[in-house]
């Protein structure tokens, strides 16, 4: 199943918002700010802080995240299935 180039245009012409995390050096933050800031239009940015130790060692924080992920992954079920 391929899209034709009418299809192809249409993408290309959409705006997508897209939601994506990554690690980057401290050095290079203010660059790559600066750079998303230039190619989109940025509806949100945040640093998140490392929470790798707080998950290995807090029973409840664990339960919060596995909890988060569910209700992440049933609402996005819910709008790809009502998005028209």
């Amino acid at each position: 199943m391929g899209v034709n180039s009418n299809e192809l245009i249409n993408q290309k012409e959409r705006t997508y918002t897209i939601n994506t995390t990554f690690k980057v050096k401290g050095s290079d933050v203010v660059v790559m700010e600066n750079t998303l800031i230039g190619l989109t239009e940025m509806i949100d940015y945040k640093v998140i802080p490392d929470t790798s130790k707080l998950y290995e060692e807090d029973e409840v924080f664990k339960k919060l995240v596995k909890h988060v992920k569910t209700a992440q992954k049933e609402r996005d079920l819910y709008i790809n299935s009502n998005h028209k």
